[in-house]
Protein backbone atom coordinates (compact mmCIF):
# COMPACT_ATOMS: atom_id res chain seq x y z
CA UNK A 1 0.00 0.00 0.00
CA UNK A 2 1.45 3.55 -0.98
CA UNK A 3 2.38 5.75 2.22
CA UNK A 4 0.17 8.89 2.14
CA UNK A 5 1.83 12.17 0.67
CA UNK A 6 1.37 15.98 1.89
CA UNK A 7 -1.58 17.65 0.85
CA UNK A 8 0.18 20.82 -0.10
CA UNK A 9 -0.32 21.71 -3.36
CA UNK A 10 2.71 22.83 -5.15
CA UNK A 11 1.78 25.28 -7.88
CA UNK A 12 4.99 26.01 -9.58
CA UNK A 13 5.73 21.84 -9.94
CA UNK A 14 1.72 21.28 -10.75
CA UNK A 15 1.87 18.58 -8.04
CA UNK A 16 1.16 17.67 -4.01
CA UNK A 17 4.17 17.76 -1.98
CA UNK A 18 5.98 14.64 -2.16
CA UNK A 19 6.96 14.45 1.66
CA UNK A 20 5.21 11.93 4.41
CA UNK A 21 3.18 13.98 6.42
CA UNK A 22 2.75 14.38 9.77
CA UNK A 23 0.64 11.58 12.10
CA UNK A 24 -2.55 12.80 12.11
CA UNK A 25 -2.18 15.48 9.47
CA UNK A 26 -2.04 15.93 6.15
CA UNK A 27 0.47 18.26 5.69
CA UNK A 28 4.33 17.69 6.53
CA UNK A 29 6.26 19.91 8.70
CA UNK A 30 6.79 22.34 5.97
CA UNK A 31 3.33 22.97 4.97
CA UNK A 32 1.82 22.65 8.34
CA UNK A 33 -0.66 25.86 9.17
CA UNK A 34 1.57 28.01 11.59
CA UNK A 35 2.09 31.83 12.44
CA UNK A 36 5.29 33.14 10.90
CA UNK A 37 5.85 35.04 14.49
CA UNK A 38 6.17 31.17 15.69
CA UNK A 39 8.99 29.31 13.35
CA UNK A 40 12.58 30.36 12.11
CA UNK A 41 15.12 28.67 9.73
CA UNK A 42 16.95 26.26 11.75
CA UNK A 43 20.35 27.20 12.83
CA UNK A 44 21.82 23.16 11.98
CA UNK A 45 20.77 23.42 8.74
CA UNK A 46 18.17 26.79 7.08
CA UNK A 47 16.44 24.70 4.27
CA UNK A 48 13.89 24.26 6.96
CA UNK A 49 12.12 25.94 10.07
CA UNK A 50 11.37 24.95 13.54
CA UNK A 51 9.23 26.85 16.23
CA UNK A 52 11.08 29.02 18.56
CA UNK A 53 9.62 27.19 21.57
CA UNK A 54 11.47 23.56 20.26
CA UNK A 55 14.44 25.11 18.83
CA UNK A 56 16.87 23.82 21.56
CA UNK A 57 15.22 20.40 21.65
CA UNK A 58 15.41 20.48 17.86
CA UNK A 59 18.91 21.66 17.52
CA UNK A 60 19.54 18.64 19.64
CA UNK A 61 18.75 15.82 16.79
CA UNK A 62 18.29 17.73 14.07
CA UNK A 63 19.15 14.86 11.42
CA UNK A 64 21.93 17.62 9.91
CA UNK A 65 23.53 18.03 12.86
CA UNK A 66 25.33 14.20 12.95
CA UNK A 67 26.45 15.18 9.61
CA UNK A 68 27.69 18.50 10.26
CA UNK A 69 29.95 17.22 13.16
CA UNK A 70 31.13 14.13 11.27
CA UNK A 71 31.85 16.33 8.06
CA UNK A 72 33.89 18.88 10.34
CA UNK A 73 36.44 16.13 11.79
CA UNK A 74 37.34 15.21 8.17
CA UNK A 75 41.16 15.79 7.57
CA UNK A 76 40.27 17.68 4.57
CA UNK A 77 37.17 19.82 5.86
CA UNK A 78 38.47 23.91 6.11
CA UNK A 79 35.04 25.36 7.59
CA UNK A 80 34.21 28.77 5.33
CA UNK A 81 36.81 27.44 2.64
CA UNK A 82 34.47 28.92 -0.28
CA UNK A 83 32.62 31.86 1.42
CA UNK A 84 34.85 34.08 -0.43
CA UNK A 85 37.25 36.77 0.13
CA UNK A 86 34.63 39.55 2.07
CA UNK A 87 34.26 41.06 -1.40
CA UNK A 88 30.72 39.81 -1.17
CA UNK A 89 28.08 41.14 0.65
CA UNK A 90 27.42 38.65 4.03
CA UNK A 91 24.06 38.16 5.11
CA UNK A 92 22.48 37.98 1.83
CA UNK A 93 19.34 35.42 1.79
CA UNK A 94 17.74 34.29 -1.35
CA UNK A 95 14.86 36.69 -0.45
CA UNK A 96 16.95 39.56 -0.48
CA UNK A 97 18.82 38.44 -4.27
CA UNK A 98 15.10 38.12 -5.52
CA UNK A 99 13.76 40.95 -4.33
CA UNK A 100 17.08 43.59 -5.79
CA UNK A 101 16.55 41.61 -9.22
CA UNK A 102 12.74 42.48 -8.71
CA UNK A 103 13.40 46.58 -8.17
CA UNK A 104 15.40 46.44 -11.59
CA UNK A 105 14.38 48.55 -14.45
CA UNK A 106 13.45 46.23 -18.01
CA UNK A 107 16.34 48.19 -18.97
CA UNK A 108 18.83 46.96 -15.97
CA UNK A 109 17.38 43.43 -16.05
CA UNK A 110 18.06 43.07 -19.82
CA UNK A 111 21.63 43.87 -19.34
CA UNK A 112 22.20 41.87 -16.83
CA UNK A 113 20.95 38.80 -19.32
CA UNK A 114 23.12 39.99 -21.25
CA UNK A 115 25.83 39.41 -19.02
CA UNK A 116 25.01 36.30 -17.72
CA UNK A 117 24.11 35.24 -21.42
CA UNK A 118 28.01 36.61 -22.57
CA UNK A 119 29.62 34.57 -19.88
CA UNK A 120 27.77 31.25 -21.08
CA UNK A 121 29.06 31.80 -24.45
CA UNK A 122 32.41 32.06 -23.49
CA UNK A 123 32.65 29.42 -21.22
CA UNK A 124 30.21 27.18 -22.67
CA UNK A 125 30.73 26.96 -25.99
CA UNK A 126 31.52 23.77 -26.60
CA UNK A 127 28.87 21.91 -25.17
CA UNK A 128 26.71 20.21 -27.42
CA UNK A 129 23.36 18.54 -26.70
CA UNK A 130 23.50 14.84 -26.85
CA UNK A 131 20.20 13.20 -26.33
CA UNK A 132 19.80 9.45 -26.37
CA UNK A 133 17.45 6.52 -25.88
CA UNK A 134 18.83 3.42 -25.60
CA UNK A 135 17.23 0.02 -26.49
CA UNK A 136 18.72 -1.14 -22.71
CA UNK A 137 16.50 1.51 -21.27
CA UNK A 138 12.92 -0.01 -23.32
CA UNK A 139 11.37 -2.35 -20.29
CA UNK A 140 11.54 1.28 -18.22
CA UNK A 141 10.76 3.22 -21.41
CA UNK A 142 7.47 1.06 -22.25
CA UNK A 143 6.90 0.81 -18.06
CA UNK A 144 7.22 -2.83 -18.31
CA UNK A 145 8.74 -2.36 -14.28
CA UNK A 146 7.18 -3.17 -11.01
CA UNK A 147 3.98 -1.18 -10.96
CA UNK A 148 4.87 0.17 -7.39
CA UNK A 149 7.66 2.20 -9.06
CA UNK A 150 6.95 5.89 -9.53
CA UNK A 151 6.73 6.69 -13.32
CA UNK A 152 7.09 10.10 -14.77
CA UNK A 153 7.62 9.92 -18.46
CA UNK A 154 10.14 13.27 -18.20
CA UNK A 155 12.10 11.70 -15.86
CA UNK A 156 12.12 8.26 -17.00
CA UNK A 157 13.49 10.08 -20.67
CA UNK A 158 16.01 11.92 -18.51
CA UNK A 159 17.70 9.08 -16.97
CA UNK A 160 17.10 7.21 -20.12
CA UNK A 161 18.98 9.69 -22.04
CA UNK A 162 21.82 9.93 -19.25
CA UNK A 163 22.66 6.06 -19.05
CA UNK A 164 22.78 6.12 -23.19
CA UNK A 165 25.47 9.23 -23.25
CA UNK A 166 27.27 6.92 -20.55
CA UNK A 167 27.22 4.24 -22.44
CA UNK A 168 28.04 5.69 -25.71
CA UNK A 169 30.97 7.65 -24.25
CA UNK A 170 32.38 4.07 -23.22
CA UNK A 171 31.52 4.52 -19.36
CA UNK A 172 28.67 2.16 -19.36
CA UNK A 173 28.65 -1.19 -21.38
CA UNK A 174 25.67 -2.49 -22.86
CA UNK A 175 23.40 -4.78 -20.94
CA UNK A 176 25.90 -6.96 -18.78
CA UNK A 177 25.21 -10.59 -18.52
CA UNK A 178 23.84 -11.29 -14.58
CA UNK A 179 25.85 -14.97 -15.41
CA UNK A 180 29.14 -12.61 -15.17
CA UNK A 181 28.18 -11.03 -11.53
CA UNK A 182 29.63 -14.48 -9.81
CA UNK A 183 32.90 -13.06 -11.28
CA UNK A 184 33.33 -10.25 -8.28
CA UNK A 185 36.78 -8.72 -9.80
CA UNK A 186 35.09 -8.27 -12.73
CA UNK A 187 31.52 -7.52 -12.13
CA UNK A 188 30.98 -3.90 -12.30
CA UNK A 189 30.37 -1.30 -9.32
CA UNK A 190 28.47 1.91 -9.71
CA UNK A 191 28.33 4.62 -7.06
CA UNK A 192 26.01 7.34 -7.88
CA UNK A 193 26.48 10.56 -5.64
CA UNK A 194 23.59 12.80 -4.92
CA UNK A 195 21.22 9.75 -5.26
CA UNK A 196 18.02 11.28 -4.07
CA UNK A 197 15.05 8.40 -3.92
CA UNK A 198 17.86 6.29 -6.28
CA UNK A 199 15.30 6.10 -9.42
CA UNK A 200 18.46 6.57 -12.00
CA UNK A 201 20.37 3.99 -10.46
CA UNK A 202 17.36 1.56 -10.68
CA UNK A 203 16.85 1.76 -14.15
CA UNK A 204 20.42 1.29 -14.52
CA UNK A 205 19.99 -2.30 -12.34
CA UNK A 206 16.64 -3.27 -14.63
CA UNK A 207 18.16 -2.30 -17.79
CA UNK A 208 22.13 -3.20 -17.35
CA UNK A 209 22.29 -5.74 -15.16
CA UNK A 210 24.33 -4.19 -12.60
CA UNK A 211 24.21 -5.71 -9.28
CA UNK A 212 26.52 -3.44 -7.23
CA UNK A 213 25.50 0.07 -6.38
CA UNK A 214 26.03 2.20 -3.97
CA UNK A 215 24.07 5.20 -3.37
CA UNK A 216 25.01 8.43 -1.65
CA UNK A 217 22.61 11.05 -0.54
CA UNK A 218 23.57 13.39 1.88
CA UNK A 219 20.33 14.64 3.25
CA UNK A 220 18.26 11.24 2.74
CA UNK A 221 16.40 12.36 5.81
CA UNK A 222 14.02 14.60 3.87
CA UNK A 223 12.57 11.22 2.30
CA UNK A 224 11.50 10.12 6.34
CA UNK A 225 8.94 12.37 8.88
CA UNK A 226 10.93 13.78 11.79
Amino acid sequence: MEQPRCKFWLPKKKRFCAVLPFKDSPFCGNHMVRSDGQWIPCPIDQSHSVLTENLESHVKRCPFMKQARTLSLQPYYCKGINAGKGEVEDDVSSEMKRHAVYRMSIAEFYKLTEKVQHVHASICDDIRESYKMPEACNMWINREIDSKIPFQEKHVIQQASILGNLEDSGLQQGQWDGRQQDDSQRAPAVVEFGAGRGYLTQMLADCYGIKKVFLVERKSYKLKVG
